[in-house]
């Protein structure tokens, strides 16, 4: 099962929307919950790190994945996997 969200996070409090983008993600695929949770986790650590800008800014978070059920791998179906992008954006 596969999911993509993204959602440009303006200042604020980003662990809130975070929580938001978590729960839109959750209704394309209730699956894949934990993966949501670790990549939602992964995506604050960088904004609370300052390493991508700090306060005041703007950024663009994108995350994917893809799960398989019981996270086992299945031939014909892609391996579980969590990528997460957190850039500063210009806007």
């Amino acid at each position: 099962m596969s999911w993509h969200v993204t959602k440009t996070i303006e200042g604020g409090s980003p662990k809130d929307e975070l929580v938001a983008l978590r729960a839109e993600a959750l209704t394309q695929n209730p699956e894949c919950g934990d993966q949501f949770e670790a990549a939602c986790n992964a995506a604050y650590a960088i904004l609370a790190s300052a390493a991508v800008g700090g306060q005041g800014k703007k950024f663009v978070v994108t995350m994917s994945g893809h799960s398989n059920p019981g996270h086992e791998p299945r031939p014909g179906w892609a391996n579980d996997v969590i990528t997460v992008s957190v850039t500063q954006a210009m806007f």
